[in-house]
């Protein structure tokens, strides 16, 4: 995971074109123990969002496809052949954030 943390550490993602996104967070856990269990490092990519989620995986996925699959290179089991969308959508673990404001935008949480 150093070499994701070297590219973490130099990306400037897009987020700006992506306007169903309130928040984003990209961040790397280090590999840990729980309860004697080994955790592995673990790559976390987390969106706090306005609208059905299916609808903003697509646009993360237009805004910065490429760059997000040069940092997926990175964890274990990832091919080239995989598709950004589904790997998120394969991937995602849903209500670990809520939000009661499902249909106020960036935009007018801005007005």
């Amino acid at each position: 995971m150093d070499d994701a943390r070297t590219w973490l550490a130099k990306a400037q993602l897009p987020f700006d074109g992506c306007a169903t996104t309130h928040f984003a967070t990209i961040t790397i856990l280090d590999a840990d123990e729980y309860r004697k269990q080994p955790l592995p490092a673990t790559l976390l990519f987390a969106t706090s969002f306005c609208g059905p989620a299916d609808a903003h995986v697509e646009e993360v996925a237009a805004a910065m496809g490429s760059e997000l699959h040069e940092l997926f290179a990175h964890c274990e089991g990832f091919s080239a052949a995989h598709d950004v969308a589904e790997l998120i959508t394969s991937n995602r673990h849903s209500d670990c954030f809520y939000s009661g404001m499902q249909n106020v935008s960036p935009d007018d949480v801005s007005r």
